[in-house]
C-alpha cells in the first residue's frame, strides 16, 4: 500500500537556502508520549514534528525551542510552504499561526539534540486530508505500525513517507509525516471508526456518501471537542418505531431520518464521557436533548446547510413559543419528545452557551468527579440550577414569548366535520388581526394571535357565512357575536353550521411546493356551456369560485395560455391533486350539489400542481490571481439566505446548479472558511446584505465568474 515517492523536503531546503539559513538534516527521534504531553527529540538540521498544543502565534514555538532557527508548514490547498524565522517570524514567508495537528518542518541550529516537550491536545487527532500531499501530525498510539494506522483510510492512501522520503514503517506520537491521498478524507485518529451497518432500504449509491458523512461527523466533533466514541455502531435505514435513537453503543437511524446522525452522535458522546468518568448522566432530559440539538445545529451550519443563527431564529424560537410550561418541568425521558419541548430545550442550552461559552457545555459532561448533576452544573456554568431557571425564563419571555392561539373544529348540523371554511379573527371593534382555516380540506383551525379577546367570522371563498355566537352557533351579525379569549393551548371551539355557500376553492402550486399566483380558474356550466365563475389565484396560490349547485367543467390558464382542464384526480406526493388534460372533450364534470341535509351546500377544495420551472446556473470560481478553484462549495439562495441549490466546483473551477426560476444570490465556501457571497463589482463579500441579487429575467445565468479575495499572509481565511 505504501511506497517511496519524490523528496518534498528538498523544496523546504531550497526555501531556507534562499533565505540565508544553513541547511542540514536530522531526524526527530524517540517520541515519549503520555496522556497529557508528548516529547520529541530534535536533531540538528531538519526535523519533522507536529504542533500538538492549543492554537498559538508562531512566536510560541521559538520560545519553546530556543535553538530553533526556522519553521515551515505545508499548505495543502496551494501546494506550497509557509514559513517563519526567528529573526522575523510571521513576516517573510507568511506563517503566523500554529493550530493543533499542524505538521511542521523545523530547522534546529547547533550540534546537539534538543528535547521538545509540549502538551498533547486531543484535537490534534482531527485531520482533513486533501487530494495530493499532506503534512500530517500523528496523535494516536505511539509506535503503531504505519500500515495498521493508515488501514482505516482505505484506498484513498497513495503513499506515506518520512523526512528522508523513505516509506514509513512506524508512527510516533507527535511526529509529522508526509501522506499523499487521492481524494478528500476526514480522519479522526484517536478512536476506532464507527461501524456503519446498512439496511435493505438504503440504496447502494447512498452508502458511500453516508460513510463519508460518518467520517465528517466524527472528525468535526473531534476537532471541536477533542473526543470521539469508541466501539460505536451506526445502523442506517432499519425499520424502527423512533425516527432516530442512541441506545447502548448503537445509533439507530430510520430510513426517513438519516440526517439525524449528528444529533444522535452527540448523545453517544455524552454517554462516552459519562463512562470515561465513571458516572451515569443523570442530568434532566432538557439538558441532554438541548446539548445534542445545539451541537448538531453547529455541525449543520459548518456543513453550510443553514446558518446556526438562521435556524435558531426561524425554526427553533417559533416552535419553542408553542409551549407555556416552564423548562424545569421537562425532566425525564418522554417529556422532551415533542417538537415544542425539543425546541425549548435547544433554546435553553443556547442561553447557557452564550452565558458561559461552548467550553463550559463540554466541561459539564467531561468533569471527572461523579458528583450530582447540580454540582457539576454550577461548576461548569458558574450559576446554580435555580439561578439558571429564573434567568432563562426571563430571557424566554423576551425572545420567545408564549404563542396564544384560537383553535376549533368545523362541524355541520349532524356534528360531521366540515372542510374548507375560512376564519377571520377580529378585535372587539371589528379590525381583522389574523386569518386561518381551510383552503384545501382541513376541518379544524389553529390561528396564532396576541393574548386577548376576539370575535370570529367565517367564510367560504368570498362568501361570508356569519359570526361565532353563543354555544358555537352561527350569528348573523357582529352585534350577536360572542367574545373568545385566546390561550397558549387554544380555545378549542366547536363551530356548528346549518348552511354554507356553494364554493369551489383550491390552491395552485408547482412541484417544488411554491405557490403560483396569476393563474385563472374558470368554471363552465355543463348545461349552458357558458362561464359561470372565474377567478385569479393570489400570491398564496389560492382561488375561489362561487357557484350554484350544478355540474361544471373547470379550466386553468396563465396569461392567456391554456394549462388544461379538470379530469379527475392523480397522486402528487404527499396528497391528491387535480389531473389536467389539454382538451375540453376529455374533461370530467365536477358536481357541486346539496348534501343529505338539504339546504347545506358543500365546499369543494382542489389542489392543482404544475411543473416547476427550473434554470441552470453556471460559472467558474477563481482565486485572487486568476487560478480556478476546485472543490469549492457553491450554493444558490433566496434573497433572505434560504438555500435553493448546492454543488461543488470541478477540477477546472466550474460549477453548475439547478434552481427555481427566481431571483437568487450565490454563496461560495472553501474548506472550513465562512461562506462568502457573490458581488458583481468586488468579486465576493462576507455580508449577505451586500450580495448581488441575480434575476434570471434580466441577468445571464451562465458564464458567472466569482473571484475569491487574497487570503491573509498566514494562509487562513479571508475576512
Amino acid at each position: 500500500m505504501l511506497r517511496a515517492r519524490p523528496r518534498l523536503v528538498l523544496l523546504a531546503a531550497l526555501l531556507l537556502v534562499a533565505s540565508g539559513v544553513g541547511v542540514g538534516r536530522g531526524t526527530a527521534d524517540a517520541e515519549e508520549a503520555s496522556t497529557d504531553t508528548v516529547t520529541t527529540v530534535l536533531q540538528p538540521g531538519w526535523n519533522l514534528a507536529g504542533w500538538t498544543e492549543d492554537e498559538a502565534g508562531v512566536s510560541a514555538i521559538f520560545e519553546a525551542i530556543p535553538r530553533l532557527e526556522a519553521v515551515y508548514s505545508w499548505d495543502t490547498l496551494r501546494h506550497r510552504f509557509s514559513g517563519a524565522f526567528r529573526e522575523d517570524f510571521g513576516q517573510a514567508h507568511g506563517l503566523t499561526t500554529l493550530t493543533p495537528g499542524m505538521g511542521l518542518f523545523l530547522y534546529l541550529g547547533g550540534t546537539e539534540a534538543v528535547e521538545w516537550t509540549r502538551p498533547l491536545n486531543p484535537r490534534t487527532g482531527a485531520t482533513t486530508l486533501r487530494p495530493g500531499w499532506n503534512l500530517v501530525t500523528w496523535a494516536g498510539p505511539d509506535g503503531i505500525a504505519a500500515d495498521e494506522a493508515l488501514e482505516v483510510l482505505g484506498d484513498v492512501v497513495v503513499e506515506a513517507q518520512g523526512i528522508d522520503s523513505d516509506a514509513l514503517t512506524t508512527l510516533r506520537t507527535g511526529r509529522a509525516f508526509w501522506l499523499r491521498v487521492s481524494s478528500l478524507k476526514e480522519w479522526w485518529q484517536l478512536d476506532t471508526p464507527p461501524i456503519a451497518i446498512f439496511g435493505f432500504s438504503v440504496p447502494k449509491h447512498r452508502r458511500g456518501p453516508l460513510n463519508r458523512e460518518v467520517d465528517s461527523v466524527v472528525t468535526y466533533f473531534g476537532r471541536q471537542l477533542g473526543v470521539g466514541v469508541s466501539e460505536l455502531r451506526i445502523r442506517f435505514g432499519h425499520d424502527y418505531a423512533a425516527c432516530s435513537e442512541y441506545v447502548h453503543g448503537t445509533v439507530f437511524l430510520n430510513s426517513v431520518c438519516l440526517d439525524s446522525l449528528p444529533y444522535e452522535y452527540v448523545h453517544a458522546l455524552q454517554d462516552e464521557l459519562g463512562r470515561r468518568n465513571g458516572r451515569e448522566n443523570n442530568e434532566p432530559d432538557w439538558l441532554a436533548v438541548g446539548a445534542a440539538a445545539y451541537w448538531s445545529g453547529r455541525y449543520e451550519a459548518w456543513r453550510a446547510f443553514q446558518s446556526y443563527e438562521t435556524r435558531l431564529r426561524h425554526t427553533v424560537i417559533p416552535v419553542a413559543r408553542e409551549t407555556a410550561l416552564p423548562l424545569e418541568r421537562f425532566w425525564n425521558e418522554g417529556s422532551v419528545r415533542t417538537a415544542r419541548t425539543h425546541a425549548l430545550s435547544h433554546l435553553a442550552v443556547d442561553w447557557l452557551v452564550n452565558h458561559a461559552g461552548e467550553e463550559a457545555l463540554f466541561n459539564f459532561y467531561a468533569q471527572e468527579r461523579p458528583s450530582a448533576w447540580p454540582s457539576r452544573f454550577k461548576a461548569a456554568f458558574g450559576l446554580s440550577v435555580t439561578e439558571f431557571y429564573q434567568a432563562f425564563e426571563t430571557y424566554r419571555a423576551d425572545v420567545a414569548p408564549v404563542t396564544h392561539r384560537i383553535t376549533g373544529t368545523f362541524v355541520d348540523a349532524s356534528a360531521k366535520p366540515l372542510p374548507s371554511i375560512g376564519v377571520a379573527i377580529h378585535t372587539p371593534d371589528g379590525k381583522v388581526v389574523a386569518r386561518g382555516g381551510g383552503v384545501s380540506g382541513p376541518t379544524t383551525f389553529d390561528v396564532e394571535v396576541p393574548e386577548g379577546s376576539y370575535l370570529l367570522s367565517f367564510h367560504v371563498g368570498t362568501c361570508h357565512i356569519g359570526w361565532y355566537g353563543r354555544y358555537g352557533r352561527i350569528a348573523s351579525s357582529q352585534a350577536e357575536a360572542e367574545l373568545i379569549r385566546s390561550s397558549p393551548r387554544g380555545a378549542d371551539l366547536r363551530v356548528q353550521f346549518t348552511r354554507l355557500c356553494s364554493s369551489i376553492q383550491g390552491v395552485i402550486r408547482d412541484t417544488d411546493g411554491a405557490s403560483i399566483g396569476g393563474v385563472q380558474a374558470e368554471a363552465f356550466s355543463t348545461t349552458s356551456r357558458r362561464s359561470a365563475a372565474k377567478a385569479l389565484s393570489d400570491e398564496a396560490g389560492s382561488f375561489s369560485l362561487d357557484v350554484r349547485d350544478g355540474s361544471y367543467l373547470l379550466s386553468f390558464s396563465q396569461e392567456g395560455e391554456p394549462l388544461g382542464w379538470f379530469a379527475g384526480w392523480t397522486v402528487v406526493p404527499p396528497s391528491l391533486a387535480v389531473k389536467l388534460v389539454p382538451d375540453r372533450d376529455d374533461a370530467k364534470p365536477l358536481v357541486v350539489d346539496r348534501d343529505d341535509l338539504g339546504d347545506v351546500l358543500r365546499a369543494i377544495g382542489l389542489e392543482v400542481v404544475l411543473p416547476a420551472t427550473r434554470i441552470a446556473i453556471e460559472g467558474t470560481i477563481y482565486d485572487s490571481v486568476g487560478n480556478p478553484v476546485p472543490g469549492a462549495q457553491v450554493s444558490a439562495h433566496s434573497a433572505d439566505g434560504k438555500g435553493l441549490a448546492f454543488g461543488t466546483s470541478d477540477s477546472d473551477g466550474t460549477f453548475t446548479l439547478e434552481a427555481r426560476q427566481d431571483a437568487y444570490i450565490l454563496g461560495v465556501r472553501v474548506e472550513t472558511c465562512e461562506r462568502r457571497w457573490y458581488h458583481d463589482a468586488e468579486g465576493t463579500t462576507p455580508s449577505l446584505e451586500d450580495a448581488t441579487v441575480l434575476d434570471p429575467a434580466i441577468d445571464s445565468t451562465t458564464g458567472i465568474e466569482i473571484r475569491l479575495p487574497e487570503p491573509p499572509a498566514d494562509g487562513g481565511c479571508p475576512q
